[in-house]
């Protein structure tokens, strides 16, 4: 399976990752809506989905952007943890600065 994953159009492989992300963030908002409610029953009541919207491509794009879905194909390394972060980081800030306004 590993080889047949490899062998695969890098574009395509990058199109998979994307598809791995929007699916955790979107169980990572899920969740965090659960928990914030404190019970299921009432968490669909505090559920946003514009929020959700907004923040998927705006996690996407600086994904992207600090080019961590090329670095993740061909290594991992201290410098693809380091190109993570950034990432995920500014993701925080931008989806921060949005909800402020």
């Amino acid at each position: 399976m590993k080889s047949q994953f490899l062998g695969l159009d890098r574009r395509l492989k990058i199109a998979l990752q994307m598809s791995f992300d929007v699916l955790v963030i979107v169980f990572s908002y899920i969740l965090a809506v659960v928990i914030d409610s404190g019970t299921i029953t009432t968490a669909p009541q505090a559920f946003d989905f514009l929020s959700l919207l907004v923040c998927i491509p705006v996690s996407l794009l600086c994904t992207s952007l600090s080019g961590a879905y090329r670095s993740v194909l061909r290594y991992t390394s201290a410098n693809t943890l380091a190109r993570l972060t950034v990432s995920y980081t500014l993701s925080a800030a931008a989806l921060w600065l949005i909800e402020a306004i």
